[in-house]
């Protein structure tokens, strides 16, 4: 039989806007409703630490290796790469991320990340970036927003899903870019 879950007030009775658990299981990245900062929960219950001040984060991915912890930012329109060691921003991404945060996830290699940008309404696309080498190296149109983005467990594939009307789901080889 299951127990009762155990609850922790990460959030101090506000609303959880985007959580996203460690690689390696320990702690989860929370972002909390009119708390202008990223959070991390131990899973065991521990103290609750700040690791950044950003005003109103909304979306979180983890690298492969938990050294960095993306986050978009719906009033600053950049997505923020924390040093999580450091607590410092380790590159911020112009973006045109205006209305709401969009899909983001790193790819398993842990450099690349990936994210849906919304530049107009109609002609958006899929964003990779080399958070290493601080530059694009990828971009995908889609036909409207990009809703949910993965990669393969190899990093050679793509996938996103795509809301057009019709739902709809891509898949891009990254090596032959169809």
């Amino acid at each position: 039989t299951w127990t009762d879950p155990r609850e922790l007030d990460t959030c101090k009775q506000k609303w959880v806007v985007d959580l996203a658990a460690s690689p390696d299981g320990t702690r989860i990245a929370v972002a909390c409703e009119g708390i202008p900062e990223v959070r991390l929960q131990p899973l065991d219950g521990g103290e609750v630490v700040k690791i950044f001040d950003v005003k109103r984060p909304e979306r979180f991915a983890w690298s492969a290796d938990g050294a960095w912890l993306a986050t978009t930012s719906v009033d600053s329109g950049n997505l923020l790469v924390i040093d999580v060691a450091k607590r410092a921003v380790a590159r911020r991404v112009a973006t045109s991320i205006t209305e709401r945060p969009d899909a983001i996830t790193f790819a398993p290699t842990g450099t690349v990340l990936a994210w849906s940008d919304q530049r107009e309404y109609t002609k958006e696309k899929v964003r990779l970036w080399d958070v290493a080498a601080d530059n694009e190296v990828g971009a995908f149109d889609t036909a409207l927003a990009a809703t949910a983005i993965a990669f393969s467990h190899d990093g050679t594939t793509l996938a996103y899903a795509q809301d057009s009307g019709v739902h709809t789901l891509a898949v891009v080889n990254l090596a032959t870019k169809q």
